[in-house]
């Protein structure tokens, strides 16, 4: 049981970081390319998000899958 859980986690901890640096490269672009997307619903998410944009949310979020990822990372490592 110990080392299906640790496959498991394996499994997840690779996927996590495929996800996030896939993620992280539409960031780039998004960044690269600022002027010319637009939001369907722009002032709903001003409205909610004053302080982050789109770009800078999705960026937290894969930073955060890599952070989980550099986690469970060290959790099997020990």
């Amino acid at each position: 049981m110990n080392g299906d859980v640790k496959a498991l986690l394996l499994l997840d901890q690779r996927v996590l970081l495929i996800v996030s640096s896939l993620g992280l490269f539409v960031v780039a672009g998004l960044v690269l390319k600022r002027s010319t997307y637009k939001l369907v619903n722009e002032p709903s998410w001003r409205k909610r998000f004053r302080y982050f944009n789109f770009v800078g949310v999705l960026a937290v979020i894969f930073f955060g899958f890599i952070l989980v990822a550099g986690a469970i990372d060290y959790w099997l490592q020990r």
